[in-house]
């Protein structure tokens, strides 16, 4: 009887194991999708619009990577992701926003705070220039507002195209791009 209880034992750990690599997979899955879904809404933008994926950068503390970065005439757009699910509250001065999902509720650190450390290290790595930060939640709900800078995937290039002043030649574009490609 001992050995048939072991046996059933190691049974349900298996089980287990592989409900736990499967649950990793799809949420592994989920992430690397949005991070599609985001790329290919800025590669509708078309021209004049230069999107970079991934960007490394020299940051205070070592070096940070910029998911999405997008050169224009009317500014370099920057563009940090978020894909948590949930109901989003905060306020966009707080240290850390709250996600409620299925009743559970998780603090985030803001990520507005992320962008603002990625255009500090793109301004040194650039130089000076306007800088357009933008945080793009792809899978959660905004319930507080944010400010202009914070917006739900389906709203994302409309964020971007509603800049319609040049404020860079295609010189300054033309280095910017030369840079980001190094």
């Amino acid at each position: 009887m001992e050995i048939l209880t072991v046996y059933w034992i190691k049974i349900l750990a298996t089980l287990v194991v592989f409900a736990v690599l499967l649950v990793l997979f799809f949420k592994q899955s989920a992430t690397i999708k949005d991070g599609r879904d985001v790329g290919s809404e800025l590669e509708k933008l078309g021209e004049p619009y230069r999107v970079f994926t991934n960007i490394v950068v020299r940051a205070e503390k070592g070096m940070m990577c910029v998911p999405f970065v997008a050169v224009s005439p009317y500014g370099v757009f920057v563009i940090t992701v978020s894909d948590d699910a949930g109901k989003v509250r905060g306020r966009a001065g707080d240290r850390e926003w709250e996600i409620k999902s299925r009743g559970k509720i998780e603090t985030i650190y803001n990520p507005l705070w992320e962008n603002r450390q990625q255009v500090n290290a793109l301004e040194k790595k650039l130089g000076s220039m306007k800088f357009i930060p933008v945080v793009v939640f792809t899978r959660a709900k905004l319930k507080t507002e944010f400010g202009p800078e914070v917006v739900p995937l389906n709203r994302l290039r409309n964020r971007i195209l509603k800049f319609d002043n040049r404020v860079l030649s295609e010189k300054q574009i033309e280095v910017t791009v030369q840079s980001l490609l190094k």
